[in-house]
């Protein structure tokens, strides 16, 4: 009776045994399944956050680009207006010059007379 009462307990502690060693595998799978389907998930994520990031770079990108356009042109018509005011400016000089030479000319012809 103690040769079958052994034998039964070591059948019993191998098929607890191995049922422990499926239960570990199969919690084991279950957790690498649960890991694998986690990281597929976050590099997706990933990929739509740099798709996003991508769009919002090419959108600024055009904007500084208009941007910088629009202050070349400003700048550009800063520059002409610059060129007419100093050549005005230049020219009303030349002109008083010119009127106080015709003064001091009437002046003198006034002074003849």
């Amino acid at each position: 009776m103690e040769d079958t009462s052994i034998i039964y307990l070591i059948n019993f502690f191998v098929l607890f045994g191995i049922g422990v060693i499926i239960f570990l595998f199969w919690g084991y799978k279950r957790t690498l399944k649960y890991l694998e389907t986690a990281k597929m998930e976050a590099e997706k994520k990933v990929k739509e956050k740099t798709r996003e990031l991508e769009e919002l770079t090419k959108r600024q990108e055009d904007i500084i680009k208009k941007r910088t356009k629009e202050l070349q042109e400003k700048v550009q018509d800063l520059e002409k207006f610059s060129k007419l005011a100093v050549g005005r400016e230049l020219k009303m000089a030349g002109l008083k010059e010119e009127i106080e030479k015709l003064r001091e000319e009437l002046k003198k012809y006034k002074s003849q007379e």
